[in-house]
C-alpha cells in the first residue's frame, strides 16, 4: 500500500504467486498522479492507512501550497 508500480515490485508479486499482475481481481488500485499527457501533476501527500470493515485505505491528500510573499 502506498508504493509506486516498479519492476521491483512486480517481482515481488510474481515471487507470491497468487497476484492477478493486473489486479483484475481486485489485488490493488492505482492512482495516476503524472503522465506525459497530464499538463500539471497532481500534488500530494499520503495520510494514514485506515482499515474499514476488511479493506484497507490510504489516504491521499492535497499538498499544501507554497505561498511567496514578495515583500
Amino acid at each position: 500500500m502506498g508504493r509506486e508500480i516498479d519492476t521491483k515490485l512486480v517481482k515481488e508479486f510474481k515471487e507470491m504467486g497468487n497476484i492477478d499482475l493486473c489486479g483484475e481481481k481486485g489485488e490493488f488500485h492505482t492512482f495516476v498522479y503524472e503522465g506525459p499527457i497530464s499538463k500539471n501533476p497532481v500534488k500530494f501527500i499520503t495520510g494514514d492507512k485506515v482499515l474499514k470493515d476488511t479493506h484497507c485505505f490510504l489516504e491521499l491528500l492535497p499538498q499544501k501550497k507554497e505561498v511567496i510573499r514578495n515583500f
